[in-house]
């Protein structure tokens, strides 16, 4: 009787473990570093117009570098597209300010398509010192699933010493992406290339958040089992 059971066991084990899998939740991670993050795709602010053009309104429609479109928005006001070369910062390459003129809410948002595994920018607050940079991610139905904070130094030494703020996700979830500044009686800022991917239906590809540990677990039991043999 003990081998048909040992049987019976092998045969459902690898059924419970792999629910248990289905069950966890996403892992997530902050991301300092837009190597670490990798993304696939980016959004080059360039696009917005020439340096120092302001924004029509506090809704544009975006697209990236492989033709994804999104749309960049907040609440109210309007924004500016910059370039670090006509500008005191210490991000690099083509900038988007979130708040011109002191025209509104400042708040900066990106909303995707599709939902993406993992996004980030570098971020600069528009007044020389210390900061503390603010990154949260919503879903489809506009409920947060992460928020991040990271302090970073703000001044116009350039060299791209500026912070890097992203998220990264193990489930390609992450619908609209938000920066803003925390705790700020000035909260102006600005970011630089939007870096993000994969997008949801792309089929993965090189992410850089590892397994789960619950989930890891379950992959080397459901391997022992198999190296144990028998039918």
């Amino acid at each position: 009787m003990t081998a048909p059971l040992t049987r019976a066991l092998r045969r459902s084990a690898p059924l419970s473990l792999l629910a248990l899998a289905c069950a966890l939740p996403a892992q997530a991670e902050l991301i300092t570093s837009r190597s670490v993050l990798a993304g696939t795709d980016f959004i080059n602010w360039a696009q917005l117009g020439p340096s120092i053009t302001e924004t029509a309104s506090n809704s544009v429609a975006v697209t990236s570098n492989l033709g994804v479109m999104a749309t960049l928005q907040k609440a109210s006001g309007t924004f500016l597209a910059a370039d670090s070369a006509d500008i005191g910062s210490n991000i690099a390459g083509a900038l988007v300010f979130s708040n011109f003129n002191g025209s509104g809410d400042t708040a900066l948002s990106v909303d995707f398509m599709a939902g993406v595994g993992r996004v980030g920018a570098q971020i600069q607050r528009n007044v020389f010192g210390d900061f503390t940079g603010r990154i949260t991610a919503y879903n489809a139905a506009n409920l947060v699933l992460e928020t991040w904070t990271l302090d970073g130094v703000s001044d116009d030494l350039g060299g791209d010493t500026g912070i890097f703020i992203g998220i990264a996700r193990s489930l390609n979830d992450i619908d609209r992406i938000e920066f803003s500044l925390e705790g700020l009686g000035d909260p102006e800022f600005l970011i630089n290339q939007l870096d993000f991917g994969p997008r949801r239906g792309d089929g993965g590809g090189g992410g850089t958040v590892p397994v789960p540990g619950s989930l890891a677990l379950a992959l080397l039991a459901l391997a022992a089992l198999k190296r144990g043999g028998g039918p």
